[in-house]
């Protein structure tokens, strides 16, 4: 390893660690604002945090936007120090994967203001993170040979970016079931939902659009990684 690799490699490491520290500090500030938020049934496109919890949450997201890019900056130091496609063991493969899904959400937020899901998809990008450098850490090095093909590169990609967009579906998924029990609950007694986590979420059918548009979006991605994958494995190693 060159002078100028272990640099890179270093890099790399200060940047995700530095994203960590970042991440972590944004899951709290929006922890803070779900549990003060006003309690309300209506949508997204409506006032639903006064005061400094709603700020904490806009803090939230200015933190997740810079920590977004510092676990960017990882991934990019790392493939320049390992001269390739930064995913060619199972650590690269989670701080890429986290890299997904912290862009899948902040994508999510420019097309739907629905923040309720950063605490959960932070904490998702959180514990990959804490993985990759506690558990999964691999030191920068070439690709064995059967591993060095383009069509790993193709499909590991694919796989990334369909499990980012899967997990904001995944999260999107349980608050609507969270929220439908609910609205459920709150027709039956016909009492206000009151102040509870449920009842401060968007509809239901905020979250069964959010849901179905991100699996529509993962699941064929998913399948051409799965094409993908298979070609690679024959190119690799044949019948």
């Amino acid at each position: 390893m060159t002078l100028s690799t272990q640099a890179m490699a270093q890099l790399s490491n200060n940047l995700v660690y530095s994203a960590i520290a970042v991440y972590a500090i944004a899951m709290l500030a929006y922890a803070a604002e779900a549990a003060g938020r006003t309690a309300t049934t209506t949508g997204p496109s409506e006032t639903r945090g006064t005061g400094k919890w709603f700020r904490l949450g806009a803090v939230g997201t200015s933190l997740t936007v810079l920590a977004f890019a510092l676990n960017s900056g990882g991934v990019l130091a790392r493939g320049l120090a390992a001269q390739r496609a930064p995913w060619g063991n199972m650590y690269e493969f989670a701080i890429v994967g986290a890299v997904a899904a912290g862009g899948a959400y902040l994508a999510l937020l420019y097309l739907r203001p629905v923040r309720d899901v950063g605490v959960w998809i932070v904490a998702i990008v959180l514990l990959a993170l804490g993985l990759a450098v506690t558990v999964l850490y691999t030191p920068v090095d070439a690709l064995v040979p059967v591993l060095n093909s383009y069509w790993l590169v193709i499909h590991v990609a694919a796989a990334i970016t369909a499990g980012g967009v899967f997990s904001v579906g995944a999260v999107a998924t349980g608050l609507f079931l969270l929220k439908s029990r609910s609205e459920k609950r709150a027709a039956r007694s016909g009492n206000p939902p009151g102040r509870r986590y449920a009842a401060s979420l968007p509809a239901s059918s905020t979250w069964e659009q959010v849901a179905h548009t991100a699996h529509m979006f993962a699941f064929p991605i998913w399948t051409f990684a799965v094409i993908a994958g298979a070609i690679w494995a024959e190119n690799s190693w044949g019948r």
